[in-house]
């Protein structure tokens, strides 16, 4: 490997580029993940860092970055194309007038050069002290109140009346459970051998019934896809230990039928003529969700809106995905949506947030959100934690993913201190106006405890 590093740092070095193609930075993407030693990757960047006269810890950043090639091939492009030190001097300088505590955090290159990126592509005209806290957060990995409360200037003591005086607020009204109609449940259990303890509880909720590969969709490339006997054609929507749950294909979205949308396959070029603002899509996500952690996040109040991160709206970047919208609709058919929940991560950054269809966002808080904050309250079941992988998949390059993957892990005890490890998917359609209902919501939950009673009755063997 050290033979190939120098190799290439020569080829370059003959060349003599002030800039790399993308086939060259897709090398030395290749060798840095490829070096066996710490020592050997820093060489590597150093010997690019001298060559085109960046600084190391930007290229080490972007480079090393888990994410597609595209997405890498665009930060790394638009860092040999815009680096000015001179102009990110002066950034800087306007920056720090606005942090006056700015002394107790240290901002590397990379996160000045970020910042400066962030500003300047999003269109932004006037740099705020908000728009500053909000991305330091992102880039340091630090809770944003922990931000403010750092970088604040330390205020005069002060006192307050009392309040004697206070407003109980309005008790919810519950009202009675509906009884679920089933036949609106579109879900199908692939009927297999390890399955057999679910099926005839299941029955009368769903079909079951054999599941043969199918050729894939091309708006379901990331996901399995099937064929049921009568030659219907499903893809897979929820999968547990045992279970593999599909739902039909249904038509595309007409004026007769609220269906999935379907993205145009458009170029770079043509996006960024149509969204003049622009942000590097968002990638895989991971992380805990606690029952303290979601108590504490209930009163945070969010920092900033979604507009203030994107500076458009959803509505329009399904619009330059040459998706029609009505006037009348005023966007609420899209949304902005959460990657982890506000109430599990409290992060609003770009980084946590896609676009998606308001159905989709809908679909997400009822079979992800609200099962991971059920279980985490569940008395009996103990689950001190849940961990949430959370995958998008694009198409090309397209701002909107077109399926989101969530991946749940989880450990349970019960009554007599057995414990067993879990795991289920959920995967969200982005693109669809279909909502999920009670029905397919009852069946998700008599699955998940089905698959307890047969994981904790199978260790008891």
């Amino acid at each position: 490997m050290p033979e190939q590093i120098e190799s290439f740092l020569q080829y370059i070095q003959e060349m003599q580029p002030t800039q790399l193609s993308q086939q060259d930075w897709e090398r030395a993407h290749q060798l840095y993940a490829a070096a066996g030693k710490e020592e050997e990757a820093s060489h590597l960047i150093n010997g690019l860092a001298l060559q085109l006269r960046l600084p190391e810890d930007c290229i080490s950043k972007y480079i090393s970055r888990p994410c597609s090639s595209i997405t890498r091939w665009s930060n790394l492009n638009y860092l040999q194309q815009h680096f000015n030190q001179e102009m990110i001097d002066l950034f800087r300088a306007r920056a720090l007038r606005l942090l006056p505590n700015h002394g107790v955090l240290s901002f590397t290159p990379y996160v000045w050069f970020e910042l400066y990126k962030r500003f300047h592509s999003l269109k932004n005209r006037h740099l705020t002290r908000l728009f500053l806290h909000v991305h330091l957060s992102s880039l340091l990995d630090i809770p944003y109140e922990n931000l403010v409360a750092a970088l604040a200037e330390p205020n005069l003591p002060r006192g307050a009346a009392p309040l004697f005086q206070t407003q109980h607020s309005k008790k919810r009204k519950h009202h009675a459970s509906e009884e679920i109609d089933f036949s609106t449940n579109r879900l199908i259990l692939a009927e297999e051998d390890r399955n057999q303890f679910c099926q005839s509880p299941l029955k009368e909720k769903l079909r079951v019934t054999k599941i043969v590969p199918a050729s894939p969709v091309s708006s379901y490339i990331n996901t399995e896809t099937g064929r049921t006997p009568g030659g219907q054609k499903v893809r897979l929507v929820h999968r547990t230990e045992s279970a593999k749950v599909y739902v039909p294909i249904t038509p595309r979205n007409s004026d007769n039928f609220k269906g999935a949308l379907e993205l145009e396959e458009i170029s770079q070029e043509t996006i960024h003529s149509r969204i003049k603002q622009e942000w590097e899509p968002a990638g895989a996500l991971t992380f805990k969700a606690t029952l303290q952690q979601m108590e504490e996040n209930r009163a945070k109040p969010r920092p900033c809106s979604q507009f203030f991160l994107f500076k458009t709206t959803c509505k329009h970047v399904f619009e330059a995905h040459g998706i029609p919208v009505e006037v009348k609709s005023k966007g609420h058919d899209f949304h902005w949506t959460h990657l982890g929940a506000w109430r599990f991560t409290a992060r609003q950054d770009q980084q946590n947030i896609v676009p998606a269809t308001a159905a989709a966002n809908y679909n997400i808080l009822e079979t992800v959100e609200n099962d991971i904050a059920k279980k985490l309250k569940k008395q009996g079941a103990h689950i001190s934690s849940i961990e949430i992988e959370v995958i998008p998949y694009y198409s090309g390059r397209s701002r909107i993913p077109r399926l989101l993957k969530y991946i749940l892990c989880w450990t349970e005890t019960n009554e007599q201190g057995s414990k067993i490890n879990r795991q289920k998917e959920h995967i969200i359609n982005t693109c669809s106006h279909q909502r999920v209902n009670k029905a397919l919501l009852d069946t998700f939950n008599k699955l998940d405890e089905l698959e307890s009673e047969n994981a904790f009755k199978m260790a008891r063997c």
